[in-house]
């Protein structure tokens, strides 16, 4: 009787046991396709950033900026093609913007670059759109 719970005893815990890795085992492989999911996907869409323009291309069709990004400032580099919009005095043309210019741009982020949409070239001493914000609470205190 002794030798048969003892059998039965060891039976449980293999079994218990082998249940026990199973559960474990299983739920890995997912979180690992989950991770490979999340990283194969491009983080696209459309963005608007303002900022101050650090170089210009126009031959290349290429700027580079800083922009405001809360309290800090991003670098941003987009390709400028012919059906980017550029509101920028005299001409409204990529070679009419310099470095040093505060601008308002509009891009596109694709799986492989940044492609401008739109590009406003701002009056000199405009303030970004939280920086009018904050100006007005201040002035309402």
């Amino acid at each position: 009787m002794r030798r048969w719970m003892a059998v039965s005893t060891i039976l449980a815990l293999a079994a218990g046991g082998a249940w026990a890795q199973e559960k474990t085992a299983a739920p890995a492989p997912v979180k690992a396709e989950k991770a490979t999911a999340k990283a194969e996907q491009p983080k696209t869409g459309e963005r608007l950033v303002w900022g101050k323009v650090t170089a210009v291309d126009a031959e290349a069709g290429a700027l580079v900026m800083e922009a405001v990004i809360g309290k800090g400032t991003l670098t941003v580099g987009v390709t400028v093609d012919k059906e980017t919009e550029i509101k920028a005095a005299p001409g409204n043309s990529l070679k009419d913007i310099k470095a040093g210019d505060t601008v308002r741009l509009r891009y596109l982020r694709t799986e492989d670059r940044l492609l401008a949409k739109s590009i406003e070239v701002q009056p000199a001493g405009a303030k970004a759109p939280r920086a009018k914000k904050a100006a007005a609470k201040a002035e309402k205190k």
